[in-house]
C-alpha cells in the first residue's frame, strides 16, 4: 500500500488497485494521475473520485464506483482493455480514447 497526502506534483503508477470497503472513498490528489499498467476498482464497495486529469495506458476495470468528477480521463489502450461490470457506477467527464 502506498499513501501520499497533499502531494502537489504528478504521480505515476504501473498498477493501481482500489480495494476500499464501507464508507471509505479513495480520492485522487490535485495532480495528474498516470497509470501505465492496470487501474482496477476491485469490489462493488470500492469507490474512487478524481481530483485532476487521469491517463490510463494499460487496462481499466471497474467493479465499483468510478467518478471522474468532470476531469478528463485519457484512455490510451485498446478499447477491449476497458471493462465496466454491472450494476456498478461509472461517471466520466470528457473522455479521450486513443486506441493503439
Amino acid at each position: 500500500m502506498f499513501t501520499r497526502i497533499n502531494g502537489a506534483s504528478a504521480i505515476s503508477y504501473y498498477n493501481l488497485r482500489i480495494d476500499n470497503t464501507g464508507t471509505a472513498v479513495a480520492t485522487q490528489e490535485a495532480a495528474t494521475l498516470t497509470v501505465l499498467g492496470t487501474f482496477r476498482l476491485y469490489t462493488s464497495d470500492a469507490e474512487f473520485t478524481a481530483a485532476a486529469g487521469i491517463s490510463i495506458t494499460g487496462s481499466f476495470t471497474n467493479d465499483g464506483v468510478f467518478n471522474a468528477a468532470g476531469f478528463t480521463v485519457t484512455l490510451n489502450g485498446s478499447p477491449a482493455a476497458f471493462v465496466v461490470a454491472a450494476p456498478v457506477s461509472i461517471a466520466f467527464g470528457p473522455v479521450v480514447s486513443k486506441p493503439e
